[in-house]
């Protein structure tokens, strides 16, 4: 019996703190849940409303037993059950990816110079030596089919090369000192003879049929009074146009251009005549 007592005095005993602790029951039933708490003995039943939290709700009942039996009343409070509200939380969490970023950066490539092979030397070609200057008396040689010959040569080492005379030789005096001369014909040239010497040689275009004749830097009949110029060059020159004098060297020189091309040459040394 002292047993039930005091499980009785406890039980009140927590009502009592209970409604001190908890406030008013229509003011919590706004704010929270309310659970019913029913205390049982075999003569007084107390029931007491706990006001717990928005997660929590506790509900219980103690029942005080008689001493003989329990009643359906006692076998249903004495269960003391305790539900925890499972409050499920969302945490929104945000991972952020780490971004990966290309960056190109041009690298130039620098290669490295590959060593040449040797090529094979050649042979150093000879050179062929520069041909001397021609003096003037060189320039003025005559070419006749082929065979040269110069003012001052003796006519008896000539004769012989040149080939057939267009006509007989003819005997012509000076004019000076009654001195005779000889004048051979060709085709195209006169070659006028001193004492077996020549002194003169004349290519005259009107005397020509066909016959290889000039001089032998390559003008002859037909050349322009440029070609003559450059072939001959500038010393001693008199440059008349149509007539084109030298007087170089003991040579005198005359060039005569009819329409723009040579048609006879006089070359002399007046000297031997």
């Amino acid at each position: 019996m002292n047993r039930q007592k005091v499980i009785k005095f406890a039980a009140a005993a927590a009502a009592i703190l209970c409604f001190a602790s908890c406030g008013k029951i229509d003011d919590n039933e706004k704010k929270g849940s309310v659970t019913l708490a029913t205390l049982r003995t075999s003569t007084t039943t107390a029931q007491v409303k706990v006001t717990t939290g928005p997660e929590l709700t506790m509900s219980g009942t103690t029942a005080a037993q008689p001493e003989t039996s329990e009643t359906e009343t006692t076998k249903k409070t004495k269960k003391e059950t305790t539900t925890t509200k499972k409050t499920e939380t969302t945490t929104a969490t945000t991972t952020q990816k780490p971004v990966t970023q290309t960056i190109i950066v041009e690298v130039p490539v620098v290669e490295e110079p590959q060593p040449e092979e040797p090529q094979p030397s050649e042979p150093d070609q000879p050179q062929e030596p520069e041909e001397p200057q021609k003096s003037f008396a060189e320039k003025v040689r005559i070419s006749y089919n082929g065979q040269e010959f110069s003012v001052g040569d003796n006519m008896g080492d000539v004769e012989g090369r040149l080939g057939d005379k267009k006509t007989d030789n003819e005997e012509v005096s000076n004019g000076v000192d009654d001195h005779t001369a000889t004048i051979y014909h060709y085709d195209g040239m006169d070659i006028s003879v001193f004492n077996g010497v020549i002194y003169q040689v004349t290519i005259e275009s009107e005397k020509h049929e066909s016959s290889d004749v000039k001089l032998v830097i390559g003008v002859g009949l037909g050349a322009s009074s440029e070609d003559v110029v450059n072939s001959l060059g500038n010393d001693g020159l008199d440059n008349g146009g149509d007539v084109i004098r030298y007087n170089l060297d003991g040579f005198e020189v005359q060039v005569n251009i009819t329409d723009g091309s040579a048609q006879y040459y006089m070359i002399k040394r007046p000297e031997l005549a």
